[in-house]
């Protein structure tokens, strides 16, 4: 087994991603913390949604953001999305907002999230685009799809965050993760109200062991 006995997590990591019979961590391959600005030269990268506004749908209808991580075509290397924070900004009503796992497929047109390091190139919308995840918006129905994740209750006039990531600000947080074929939603329950959602996280690369 490589490195300590104690250790197996760090372990199983080097076996999937560097090599089952590895002995040694290595050279400059970090197991816990590194600089952000290294993270791009590793492909993982950074992004935020940006403030995504969704205009009020009709009476008794919720409006939604949606991040998708679709499954990769052959010639694509698939990937995995951590969402480390979603949420609500400046919502007009005291009410709740849902976040939810697997939803039906809000469809739509499909935007890139923007990526927080000008190092990516910039794409055919002009931003420095990551995709995945694809961000789409939905107001048209009151189904709340999936399975549930987290739920929080905002204040009128202020923004809002779920209960699993309230540590986000002291640079921790659970995070959402996301791999191929799955999405995560975000519900205001408030209906017919317009809603502007954000989120952030990264994108990285994941090799075919990650997934077993």
């Amino acid at each position: 087994m490589i490195g300590y006995h104690n250790a197996r997590r760090w372990a199983e990591l080097i076996e999937r991603v560097i090599d089952p019979e590895a002995e040694t961590v290595p050279p400059g391959f970090l197991l816990e913390l590194d600089p952000p600005e290294m993270r791009f030269l590793k492909r993982v990268k950074l992004w935020s949604t940006g403030d995504v506004f969704v205009a009020a749908g009709a009476a008794g209808n919720f409006s939604r953001m949606q991040l998708a991580n679709p499954v990769a075509p052959a010639n694509r290397t698939a990937s995995i999305v951590v969402v480390k924070g979603i949420g609500i900004i400046n919502k007009t009503a005291i009410g709740a907002i849902s976040i939810r796992g697997d939803s039906a497929a809000t469809g739509g047109a499909i935007s890139p999230v923007n990526c927080l390091d000008p190092r990516q190139p910039i794409d055919a919308t002009n931003v420095p685009g990551v995709r995945p995840p694809d961000q789409t918006i939905q107001n048209n129905n009151n189904q709340l799809g999936g399975y549930p994740l987290d739920r929080a209750q905002v204040a009128a006039g202020a923004d809002g965050y779920g209960r699993i990531q309230q540590d986000w600000r002291d640079g921790g947080g659970v995070g959402f993760i996301i791999t191929p074929g799955h999405n995560l939603t975000i519900y205001d329950l408030t209906a017919a109200e317009a809603a502007t959602f954000i989120a952030w996280g990264y994108t990285r690369p994941a090799e075919a062991e990650e997934f077993d």
